[in-house]
């Protein structure tokens, strides 16, 4: 018997990327642990298979166009990721703030930042993002150029 995924005991269709018909339903063995942490968050817009690559593929409710692949190999970032160490050509290239050296190197949240609203929009699922206090934290990184301490910078998603 195969074990299915299923969000409030829905099992979750797989449709074709071309024709949006159902193929089948996504199984505990496809998924990666960003997808599980998406779907917590009722973020989940639809799953296919890509035509292109014939893998299973997900869209969030943030993205428009693009699409993430499942990957399990790679594990949900989350927590105290570390320290990353850049050279002073990579520092000057975000005018030594330390905050977007962590959203981009640290977190790889992304540069694209929104003044307004103080927001990081990471570009692979358009998820935004906030620097914030230790205790609100989802992530958090320590910035160090070419050996020295810059400082340890703290994100949280904000969900839509």
């Amino acid at each position: 018997m195969e074990k299915y995924l299923s969000a409030n005991n829905i099992k979750i269709p797989v449709l074709s990327e071309d024709s949006k018909e159902f193929v089948r339903y996504l199984e505990d063995k496809d998924v990666d642990e960003e997808f599980i942490h998406e779907l917590k968050h009722d973020n989940i817009k639809v799953v296919y298979i890509d035509k292109s690559l014939k893998k299973l593929a997900y869209q969030t409710k943030e993205m428009l166009y693009d699409t993430l692949l499942f990957n399990r190999n790679v594990p949900l970032k989350q927590g105290d990721l570390g320290v990353f160490d850049v050279t002073r050509k990579e520092a000057a290239y975000f005018q030594n703030d330390g905050e977007k050296i962590a959203a981009v190197f640290g977190v790889n949240i992304g540069y694209r930042y929104i003044e307004e609203e103080k927001l990081y929009v990471k570009p692979s699922n358009q998820s935004k993002w906030k620097a914030v206090s230790a205790e609100e934290a989802d992530v958090s990184v320590t910035i160090t150029i070419e050996g020295e301490m810059k400082g340890t910078y703290h994100f949280k998603r904000i969900w839509p």
